[in-house]
């Protein structure tokens, strides 16, 4: 498990999130799961980056309660 120390910064910054990718692109993982997509950045072209990075990787980015964001009940 790898986690965030930084809080909300942009992702460029995040060396938890960078080393998250980073386990991904390796082959050591084949997903970054996250609570809130705003925990990868509450951008959305951040975010989405991120997600491609992953996925040209092989893994998948999965946040459990994205489906609550869209109904705006959580950032």
């Amino acid at each position: 498990m790898i986690e965030e120390p930084a809080g909300l910064l942009p992702p460029d910054g995040r060396d938890g999130l960078r080393r998250a990718v980073e386990h991904v692109q390796l082959g050591g993982a084949g997903a970054v799961l996250t609570a809130w997509r705003s925990m990868i950045s509450p951008v959305p072209q951040e975010y989405d980056a991120i997600a491609r990075q992953i996925e040209k990787a092989g893994g998948f980015l999965h946040v459990p309660n994205s489906v609550h964001q869209h109904e705006g009940q959580k950032p």
